[in-house]
């Protein structure tokens, strides 16, 4: 059996993070599709480097993001713009580090890395630009990124 995907939302209607099993099939209903979860952390803490089955899952999970259609959480959510999908498949590959991929209803996909409470980073995917939430530390930043500057935040995050 294929080891699960996380797939979750960044809601904060939604308390529940899942795993979606890479096998497992997908219907859609009128007003969102549906999936058969298991209940999981959301937390993910990989101490190897690049590793090509999460770059593989992370791929499939965006391709599943193709197919979510307006109001796919319940909550009016957008469905993820093929720009944006398209612009985290192009970067990835390139990650030393592979993150958690998650949809937002805004629209806009969000990348986590997570080592601990006062280490991580949450950087979200804009059709035109890039935000940063960085706890390093324990010191808070927010910011304005540049796709270029992605791999060098998460190689000091990890250093």
């Amino acid at each position: 059996m294929s080891p699960p995907v996380l797939y979750s939302t960044t809601d904060s209607t939604n308390s529940g993070h899942r795993y979606l099993s890479e096998d497992m099939p997908v219907y859609k209903t009128k007003k969102r599709m549906h999936f058969s979860f298991h209940q999981s952390s959301t937390r993910f803490n990989d101490s190897k480097r690049y590793s090509l089955d999460r770059l593989r899952i992370n791929k499939k999970i965006l391709n599943n993001l193709k197919k979510l259609d307006q109001n796919w959480n319940g909550y009016l959510a957008e469905p993820i713009n093929e720009k944006i999908i398209k612009t985290v498949e192009n970067f990835i590959p390139d990650l030393e580090i592979q993150p958690q991929i998650f949809p937002t209803g805004r629209g806009t996909i969000q990348i986590e890395y997570y080592i601990n409470d006062k280490n991580l980073a949450e950087i979200e995917i804009f059709t035109n630009e890039i935000y940063l939430y960085l706890i390093k530390n324990g010191e808070e930043t927010e910011r304005e990124i540049k796709k270029e500057e992605i791999q060098k935040i998460i190689s000091d995050l990890y250093a």
